[in-house]
């Protein structure tokens, strides 16, 4: 089967409606739609925040215990870790990480090649394909979920795949979002970006 891993930036379950508890109707209707489409694991957790360590967390099986920006800027450091893209590539997988920042914040391009992804996708050569400029601080959830449809459309990734990416709207401080579809009224920044 392939793989897919999608990050969620300052999310959890609750914030979604596959949680019968959550007061806002209709508020993630997509990922409603795609976690009956899919194998939805409900009960995931990473050992670590930010996102760049639950990376290495979530991929490599490693306990986050040092300071984390050191840890991305010593890309070499990864090779020794048996990470999952590498087990995978082991057993016939591609795989593709899509990252909405350029390649050198935090070294996570290099890091994340380290970890074994066969490609990595930065805001650098997102540009090329997208033909657009970066909405945010990085390419937005709308730019960078175009482009991965786009990408498993075209047929880009040979199968069996691992890919991978991450959503940046949710970040705090929730303006970041210039293209988020409006929930309800509008006014609740957070709601907008989860939406």
């Amino acid at each position: 089967p392939n793989v897919m891993f999608v990050f969620l930036e300052s999310f959890s379950l609750e914030l979604t409606n596959l949680d019968p508890k959550n007061p806002y109707p209709n508020l993630t209707p997509n990922l409603v739609d795609f976690a009956r489409h899919s194998m939805f694991v409900e009960n995931f957790y990473n050992s670590a925040t930010p996102t760049f360590n639950a990376l290495k967390s979530t991929f490599c099986s490693v306990l986050v215990t040092t300071d984390s920006e050191t840890w991305f800027k010593n890309k070499g450091e990864f090779t020794h870790y048996n990470c999952l893209p590498r087990m995978l590539k082991a057993n016939g997988y591609s795989s593709t990480y899509i990252l909405q920042v350029e390649r050198a914040y935090l070294n996570m391009g290099d890091a994340l090649q380290n970890f074994g992804f066969g490609k990595v996708y930065t805001s650098e050569t997102i540009r090329h394909v997208l033909h657009e400029e970066p909405l945010s601080w990085g390419y937005s959830d709308h730019q960078i979920f175009n482009f991965l449809v786009g990408r498993l459309k075209a047929g880009e990734f040979r199968q069996p795949f691992l890919v991978g990416t991450e959503n940046i709207d949710s970040h705090p401080p929730f303006t970041l979002c210039r293209d988020c579809l409006k929930y309800g009224d509008g006014q609740n920044l957070v709601l907008n970006t989860l939406h």
